[in-house]
């Protein structure tokens, strides 16, 4: 019944398919600040991965994970992440294709819906 909303194209099961509730909380970026560890199927386990120059992530900061392999070339990214229903818009997509954020904000305090738009 969950899943039924997700439509007919998702109707044939697939061996590796899961819902993660804790897992689909946390919102991608191409430069993420965290990653999942493995743990038991009961526990997710979160580890900071931010390079030492940006300083420990800071109270109040989104932590984010990377839904696919970050160090593809921006167009692959994009390609994989449409699969997910959006269209990724954290500073490391912008910068490669040359666009710029609304505003000219930063990524800290932006919503899922300011930062990755729906594709289409």
């Amino acid at each position: 019944p969950l899943l039924d909303a997700l439509g007919a194209c998702y109707d044939t099961p697939c061996q590796g398919t899961a819902f993660y509730a804790f897992q689909s909380c946390i919102n991608h970026s191409c430069t993420p600040n965290a990653e999942l560890q493995p743990g038991s199927r009961a526990v997710a386990n979160l580890r900071a991965v931010r390079q030492p120059e940006a300083g420990p992530i800071e109270k109040g900061e989104e932590v984010t994970i990377s839904y696919i392999e970050e160090s593809l070339p921006v167009d692959q990214r994009a390609s994989e992440l449409a699969d997910y229903g959006f269209t990724c818009r954290c500073p490391k997509c912008l910068r490669e294709t040359g666009q710029r954020r609304p505003g000219g904000g930063g990524a800290q305090g932006e919503t899922r819906a300011q930062r990755n738009r729906p594709a289409g």
